[in-house]
């Protein structure tokens, strides 16, 4: 039987997978079970997806989720190419990092009262 917290965790997820199209689930210690849903099937319209054991941190298989739902949608991804190099998981970080940063420097601009306008964004260090 479940506790309500657990239930809310549970249906937390599954709204989540949903709306982004990728899971990510504890398989372990410093194991993470993504599936990522690809699409739908030509023949029969089911779904399609991807699943694959990260052994790492919850952050890489987070990054690797979003790799294959990006190629996903740009319409180059199919399931033999499902396989992530060291090279591409170091980019994925460093872009992470990147991201992170200009995330972090766009809160300050505002907490400190600046306008932000819309436009091109420069995310240069």
């Amino acid at each position: 039987m479940y506790t309500f917290e657990e239930l809310e965790e549970i249906a937390r997820k599954r709204d989540e997978a949903r709306r982004t199209g990728v899971s990510i689930d504890s398989n372990g210690s410093g194991s993470w079970r993504v599936t990522v849903v690809i699409g739908r099937s030509s023949e029969n319209r089911k779904l399609v997806r991807h699943e694959k054991t990260i052994r790492g941190t919850k952050k890489e298989a987070q990054l690797y989720g979003g790799w294959v739902k990006s190629l996903a949608n740009a319409g180059q991804f199919s399931k033999s190419a499902g396989t992530i190099s060291q090279a591409e998981l170091k980019e994925l970080h460093a872009l992470q990092a990147k991201a992170d940063r200009f995330r972090y420097k766009l809160k300050a601009a505002v907490r400190a009262g600046s306008k932000v306008e819309p436009g091109a964004l420069n995310l240069g260090d």
